[in-house]
C-alpha cells in the first residue's frame, strides 16, 4: 500500500519552515502589492519588520532602468511560464543598490493567482567576474603593447596565440601566418637546439626566422599542465638578445685579445732580452779580442765572427719587426680571395722544389670557395705550410701532399697534409708555434715560420692546428674566419 499523505496541517507547517528559513529572500506579490515575505528577505534587503514593507508595489524594489525587464517577467509568469532573470539590480531599505539574480513563477494563494520571486545577491560574485574580464583586458592591453614577444604553445609544436611583438621578431607578416608555422621543424635550426626546461626557467637559444637568418633569444617560460599532470601548454616570453650577446662576445673577444697581446708582448719583451743581448755580448766578445795586436790570419777569423754577428743581429731585428708589423695590422680590413687560385699561384712559386723531390700533389678544393684574408698574409701562410710539407718528407718514400678546403658553420678550412718525417706532439705540443723552436735537424730550420704563420692567422681571427705523429706525416689545419 502506498504511504499514506501526511495531514494538510503538517504539509503547511512544512511549507511555512521552507519558506521562512530558505536561503533565498522570497517575497509573494499579489500583482498589486507585496503581502508576504521571509526572514532572509528581511535581512537582505535591510527592513526590521514585515509592515516596513507588506502593502508597497514590488517596483519599489527594483532600479527604474531594470525594470521593464520585471514586467517581461510578471506578464510571463502568468501565462503559467517560469521566468530566470540573471542580472537586475534591486533597491534596499537604506537605498543602496545591489545586483541579484531572479527566479519568477506563479502560484494560486487563497484561491486566486499571486507571483512568487525568489531573490539572491550575485554582487561579491559580479564585482569577482569583473574584476576577472578587467583583468583579462588588462592581460591583453600587456600581451599587444609588450616589446617582448609572447607566447602559447602546445607540446606537438604549434602556436596558440602571439602577440605582434613576437610576429615582428621573428619576421612574419601577421600572426595567422605565424600561428601556422611548425615550431620544430620551422622554427629551430636543429631541434637539440630547444632543450625542455624547467618551470619559470630562463634560457637562451638561437631561432630560425622567416627569412632563414638567426637570433638569439631570451626564454622566461612556464608549464600549463592538465588534470592528469601531463604539460597541456607552454607558455613564455621572448627577448630578442642578438645584440647583447654580440657585444658579449665582442668584449670577450677584446679580452680574449688582450690577453693574447699581453702574453705576445711578455714573450716579445723575453725574445728582445734574451737574443738581442746575446748577440750584443757576442758583438762586445769580439770587438774586445779584435782591440790587440792580432796576426792577419787572426784579424781575417775574427773579421768573419763578426761579420756572422752582425748578420744574425739583423736577421733577428727582421724577425721582430715582422712581428710588430702583424700587430699593426689586427684591425687593416679583409679581402675576399679565391683559394683554390691562391693555393695555384703558390704551387707554381714552389714548382721547382716539387720537381726535385718527386712529390705528388693532390688538391681538393671548390673552385668557388674563398676567404676573407689580408692577402699579404695568406700567401705567407700557404707558403710556409707548403714549404714545409715539401721539406720535411721522408727518404725512401713516394712523397704526397693533399690540400683540402671546405665551408663549415663560421670558418672555411684549409687542411694542408703530408706523408712526411711528422713531429712528436706528445715532446712538442706547448713548442710547435713559439719563436726558435725546432723540432728536426734540418740546416735550413730557424723555428720562425710556424710562430708566424700562427700570429698572421690570428691577426685575421682564424686559429691553427694541427696532428702528427713521427715517422707517419702531419696535418695543419687553418681556420678562416667567415
Amino acid at each position: 500500500m502506498p504511504a499514506p499523505k501526511p495531514p494538510l496541517i503538517a504539509q503547511k507547517e512544512q511549507f511555512e519552515n521552507l519558506f521562512e528559513y530558505s536561503p533565498y529572500a522570497i517575497f509573494i506579490h499579489d500583482f498589486k502589492k507585496i503581502v508576504k515575505v521571509n526572514r532572509t528577505f528581511l535581512n537582505l534587503f535591510g527592513y526590521k519588520t514585515e509592515k516596513e514593507i507588506l502593502g508597497q508595489p514590488s517596483f519599489a524594489l527594483v532600479f527604474p532602468e531594470d525594470r521593464k525587464i520585471i514586467e517581461e517577467a510578471r506578464k510571463s509568469a502568468t501565462e503559467g511560464i517560469q521566468f530566470f532573470i540573471p542580472n537586475v539590480r534591486l533597491v534596499k531599505a537604506d537605498g543602496s543598490i545591489f545586483t541579484a539574480e531572479a527566479h519568477v513563477s506563479s502560484i494560486i494563494m487563497d484561491d486566486s493567482q499571486h507571483l512568487r520571486i525568489y531573490v539572491r545577491d550575485i554582487t561579491e560574485s559580479k564585482i569577482a567576474e569583473m574584476k576577472l574580464l578587467e583583468s583579462g583586458r588588462k592581460y591583453r592591453t600587456l600581451f599587444e603593447n609588450s616589446l617582448d614577444g609572447i607566447y602559447k604553445s602546445t607540446p606537438e609544436g604549434k602556436f596558440v596565440d602571439v602577440n605582434s611583438a613576437m610576429v615582428e621578431m621573428l619576421g612574419y607578416d601577421s600572426v595567422e601566418e605565424l600561428l601556422a608555422i611548425d615550431i620544430k621543424t620551422q622554427l629551430y635550426f636543429k631541434i637539440e637546439d630547444r632543450k625542455i626546461m624547467a618551470a619559470h626557467e630562463e634560457d637562451q637559444y638561437p631561432l630560425k626566422r622567416k627569412d632563414g637568418s638567426k637570433i638569439w633569444v631570451e626564454d622566461h617560460s612556464y608549464y600549463e599542465y592538465d588534470e592528469n599532470g601531463k604539460i597541456a601548454f607552454h607558455h613564455g616570453i621572448l627577448r630578442d638578445v642578438t645584440g647583447k650577446l654580440e657585444k658579449q662576445r665582442e668584449m670577450k673577444k677584446l679580452l680574449d685579445v688582450t690577453e693574447d697581446q699581453n702574453k705576445k708582448l711578455q714573450n716579445f719583451a723575453h725574445i728582445i732580452s734574451h737574443n738581442i743581448r746575446s748577440h750584443s755580448a757576442n758583438l762586445s766578445s769580439i770587438v774586445h779580442l779584435m782591440e790587440g795586436k792580432k796576426s792577419k790570419k787572426e784579424e781575417a777569423k775574427l773579421f768573419d765572427m763578426l761579420k756572422t754577428s752582425t748578420l744574425k743581429l739583423e736577421e733577428t731585428i727582421q724577425n721582430l719587426n715582422e712581428i710588430v708589423t702583424i700587430n699593426q695590422n689586427l684591425n687593416k680590413p679583409l679581402e675576399r680571395r679565391n683559394l683554390e687560385k691562391e693555393i695555384t699561384n703558390t704551387l707554381k712559386v714552389l714548382s721547382g722544389d716539387i720537381l726535385s723531390a718527386a712529390i705528388e700533389i693532390s688538391i681538393e678544393v671548390p673552385s668557388t670557395l674563398e676567404v676573407n684574408v689580408i692577402p699579404a698574409y695568406l700567401d705567407s701562410i700557404l707558403l710556409n705550410l707548403l714549404s714545409n710539407a715539401i721539406k720535411y718528407q721522408r727518404a725512401k718514400t713516394t712523397s704526397h701532399i693533399w690540400i683540402n678546403a671546405k665551408r663549415e658553420y663560421d670558418y672555411v678550412i684549409l687542411e694542408i697534409s703530408d706523408n712526411g718525417i711528422g713531429i712528436d706532439l706528445v715532446k712538442n705540443a706547448d713548442k710547435l708555434f713559439r719563436m726558435y723552436e725546432t723540432f728536426h735537424k734540418n740546416k735550413d730550420s730557424r723555428g720562425f715560420g710556424l710562430y708566424i704563420t700562427k700570429n698572421q692567422i690570428e691577426a685575421m681571427g682564424g686559429k691553427i692546428e694541427v696532428k702528427s705523429k713521427p715517422g707517419q706525416g702531419s696535418t695543419f689545419s687553418v681556420y678562416f674566419k667567415e
